[in-house]
């Protein structure tokens, strides 16, 4: 082999031996760290009503909980504390960073690692987050669910997790394992129980316009 091409194949191997040493460093893409949901709901989705996960990638503080705006102070549909949200709106999942909480103003950040959405007349939304893609380092993240027909309107209905939509959930991040509405909570999400803007609950449930916001079911799986 010539004297110029065998410089130019150990030159290559160098290079590729090199990469290899500092690829434990943190050179390449980290491998995802995923938390999959699962949220049923008591009827058919409606793709008008606006359907939230509202995350706390700090965990362990104030939480998010739901504005009530007859009764708690706040503008938009969240309140206490969180950094991130998915929404489902529309037949379309988007992640959001929460650049600000009052008021509230969020940045599309893009769309979940993977999600399923509802097929026509189903009651479950599907998807799954990276933490990493959301910045998520710490040993725990809050979350609730919230589902809103009229997210910026006084007049709204509205269901988050435990009978007063604020039992916001703080979920492990360090470990495998998964969450369930019926072992791991401990006000645990029933039907029919779904809010006005004073929290009050809304009369004559279950009806067509409730059932779609009414939280029945979720399992939460942290796979790390």
């Amino acid at each position: 082999m010539p004297y110029l091409a065998r410089l130019a194949v150990i030159l290559f191997l160098t290079a590729i031996l090199s990469g290899c040493a500092r690829s434990p460093e943190g050179a390449g893409p980290l491998t995802p760290r995923e938390v999959s949901f699962r949220i049923d709901f008591d009827g058919p989705i409606k793709d008008n009503y606006y359907y939230f996960v509202a995350i706390d990638i700090t965990g362990g503080g104030d939480g998010p909980t739901p504005v009530f705006p007859g009764i708690v102070t706040g503008e938009g549909w969240v309140t206490g504390s969180a950094t991130h949200f998915v929404q489902y709106n529309l037949r379309q999942y988007t992640v959001y960073r929460i650049t600000s909480l009052q008021p509230l103003e969020a940045e599309p950040v893009g769309s979940p690692l993977r999600s399923i959405p509802p097929e026509v007349g189903g009651k479950t939304l599907r998807f799954t987050l990276d933490l990493n893609t959301i910045g998520a380092t710490g040993e725990s993240i809050d979350a609730n669910i919230i589902a809103v027909d009229q997210p910026l309107a006084d007049i709204r209905m509205l269901d988050g997790l435990g009978q007063l939509g604020t039992q916001f959930l703080n979920l492990d991040i360090i470990t495998d394992r998964t969450f369930t509405n019926t072992e791991d909570t401990i006000s645990l999400e029933s039907v029919h129980d779904v809010l006005d803007q004073n929290q009050d609950p809304v009369p004559g449930q279950p009806t067509e316009q409730t059932q779609p916001l009414d939280i029945a079911d979720w399992t939460i799986t942290v796979d790390v």
